[in-house]
């Protein structure tokens, strides 16, 4: 209780939204030569902002090697394709 008035916080307000790689996006990375797993972990960070992503991996891309989170199913529409 807060001041006499009891405040509900919903499960969605405290979860934060999770953020699924665009698959036009990482094709467009991967077109540039960054891994589907570097592609997909900063384009996560980014929240999908491609020229911060780009910038993110043109100035430091070995920090986002191997760190592809696993609660994605690997369904982003890719081939396969692991670069």
């Amino acid at each position: 209780m807060f001041g006499g008035h009891r405040i509900q916080v919903s499960y969605a307000q405290r979860q934060p939204a999770r953020v699924r790689a665009d698959p036009s996006m990482i094709s467009t990375l991967m077109d540039m030569g960054f891994t589907r797993s570097q592609c997909k972990a900063v384009l996560k960070q980014t929240k999908n902002d491609l020229d911060k992503s780009l910038d993110k991996l043109l100035t430091n891309g070995d920090a986002y090697i191997g760190i592809e989170n696993s609660d994605d199913s690997g369904d982003d529409g890719g081939g396969g394709d692991s670069r």
